[in-house]
């Protein structure tokens, strides 16, 4: 279906009378039907406040495609994702999260506070643009606990849960421009809300603004200190937005309670903008998506690329140790060649492109014994004895009795060497 007419300003007011008589019905019927009970917490801007309902129920909002789910989160689980949450953004400053799995926000947008702290698993975004290539964790355990308990509440299909998740990290003053989330991702996709209960805004594209300047200085002289850091002055920013994250042209003002969950869907997610207003307190938002199927066979293309690529890299290390071993060998057997000019055509092995045919010749050359060179070769025959009765001998004799206590059999090729020798023989 088209997407509704734009609400300015000069319409707003019958707008939101609307809104508000929509809801009133909605509370009156559920009051009847003893579903809730009227609080203080408000769901819907400016609307009559309701209690959370009962975890199995939802609210339908006035947009198609847009549902709230409350009370989502149970209090273990949200007292974990706040412990992981904070390991996660201490790791991630100080780059010990692989690939780009954190992300500060750029210079350009932090200078006016129009971005937030990411942690993604799954899939990178940047700027709403999906880079496949980007490395990122996959899922952590207390993400798929969340996630569990999501397909549990009916917000998504047993058969198509969530792959993806993003970790929105929003300071106080934070805000984000409106947007449609890439289509690239299938619908629907949800947000859970911990830290703060605040707001966010739906309209058609192109119908809602920042406020003007004039009504901005207004509003910071009459609520102080209640609006974005520095006064609501962009800072060193060109146009179109002035780093205020104050809206105007809204159609919908939805009020995300702690342990929330928003689900977008149809029109909410394809034909409505959606934008976030400065927070007036700290808030972590986690965005569940999921890759369209084309996206996502992409996604294993990449993934395999990758592993290929890693493969590869392996094999270069490998192949360039053996040819470092085998330059060794090489070296060693021209130095023992150049004693003995006979043994220098056995000794060089044959010249070869591939490292498996090298590795041969040089195994085979090598069983065959190297010449002492002549700088290392005893003066007489006794003084040969003697190195061998000091070098070999005796070291034997110093570790026997050791050797003795530790070995429980003798070495089997030793005792058939034995076997084979006549009694008596003396073995040099």
């Amino acid at each position: 279906s088209s997407a509704p007419s734009c609400a300015f300003p000069s319409h707003q007011l019958a707008l939101r009378r609307h809104c508000e008589s929509v809801w009133a019905d909605w509370v009156q019927d559920k009051r009847r039907r003893g579903d809730i009970a009227l609080s203080s917490m408000s769901y819907l801007s400016g609307a009559p406040s309701v209690d959370a309902p009962h975890a199995s129920k939802s609210v339908a909002l006035e947009i198609p495609g847009l549902r709230l789910f409350l009370d989502v989160v149970s209090s273990d689980l949200l007292r974990r994702l706040e412990d992981s949450v904070e390991r996660w953004l201490t790791a991630g400053r100080n780059g010990r999260l692989p690939g780009r799995t954190y992300s500060a926000p750029p210079a350009i947008f932090a200078g006016r506070n129009q971005s937030r702290e990411m942690i993604q698993f799954g899939v990178f975004t940047h700027s709403n643009r999906i880079e496949l290539a980007a490395d990122v964790l996959p899922l952590p355990p207390v993400l798929c606990e969340l996630r569990d308990a999501l397909v549990a509440r009916d917000v998504f299909g047993e058969l198509e849960p969530p792959t993806t998740c993003v970790v929105n990290v929003y300071s106080k003053g934070c805000w984000l421009p409106p947007h449609v989330d890439n289509p690239a991702f299938s619908r629907p996709f949800a947000t859970v809300s911990i830290g703060s209960a605040q707001r966010i805004l739906f309209a058609p594209p192109g119908c809602m603004r920042e406020r003007d300047r004039q009504s901005v200085d207004a509003l910071d002289e009459t609520v102080a200190g209640d609006g974005p850091p520095n006064g609501g002055k962009k800072i060193g920013v060109p146009a179109p937005w002035t780093g205020t994250g104050d809206f105007v042209g809204e159609r919908l003002a939805v009020e995300l309670p702690v342990g929330s969950c928003l689900r977008l869907a149809g029109e909410a997610a394809d034909s409505f903008e959606h934008a976030l207003p400065f927070m007036t307190e700290r808030r972590v938002s986690f965005t569940f998506r999921r890759l369209s199927p084309e996206y996502d066979e992409r996604l294993r293309e990449v993934q395999r690329e990758k592993q290929r690529l890693r493969q590869d890299k392996i094999a270069r290390k490998r192949a360039q140790k053996i040819e470092k071993r085998e330059r060794s060998k090489r070296r060693r057997i021209a130095a023992g060649s150049s004693a003995s000019p006979g043994t220098a055509q056995d000794a060089a092995p044959e010249k070869s492109g591939a490292s498996a045919t090298a590795s041969a010749t040089l195994n085979k050359t090598f069983k065959k014994s190297i010449p002492l060179p002549e700088a290392l070769a005893p003066a007489t025959t006794n003084a040969a004895r003697d190195l061998e009765r000091r070098g070999v001998r005796m070291v034997y004799d110093a570790v026997a009795q050791q050797w003795d206590g530790t070995r429980y059999k003798a070495w089997p090729r030793v005792v058939e060497w034995i076997g084979k020798q006549p009694r008596g023989a003396l073995a040099k």
